[in-house]
């Protein structure tokens, strides 16, 4: 398959270009709904809440339009703008494309490491179940032989 290149999906060029400072507010105000507490503050924690909601709208909206899954848009608008602070300048779709590849390798390592330790504690938890009813039994069977 060959790559794209800027241009050769306009509707893509004008998304990423129209979205840029979106997808910087919604990263901003993902960090901001962080810091706030929820308890103590529970107005600007909605507030902001909402405010995240109605950007990741504003993203699915356009996606939808586009014919794209939004959280494709989404990483692409990321990956733009770590690329563009990092370089200095507009990435090319090649320069998105590695750099999306290579994230989709650690994202698959960080899936693969998680589904060992769930299968562990998994393990774990059988064993501590299997250790709780045999402790009960044998205090059980010991108490009776007490008696």
């Amino acid at each position: 398959m060959k790559a794209l290149r800027p241009g050769d999906d306009p509707d893509l060029d004008q998304a990423i270009e129209n979205l840029r400072s979106t997808a910087d507010s919604l990263r901003a105000a993902k960090v901001r709904l962080h810091e706030i507490d929820a308890v103590q503050n529970e107005r600007a924690f909605q507030r902001e809440r909402d405010f995240v909601r109605r950007l990741r709208g504003e993203i699915a909206s356009t996606a939808r339009r586009i014919v794209m899954n939004p959280d494709e848009l989404m990483l692409i608008l990321e990956t733009d703008s770590r690329l563009r602070k990092r370089n200095g300048r507009k990435p090319s779709y090649a320069d998105l494309a590695r750099a999306l590849e290579a994230a989709r390798e650690t994202d698959a390592d960080r899936a693969r490491d998680a589904q060992l330790a769930v299968i562990g504690a998994q393990a774990v938890a059988a064993n501590a179940v299997r250790a709780s009813a045999a402790s009960a039994a044998a205090a059980k069977r010991l108490a009776g032989a007490t008696e």
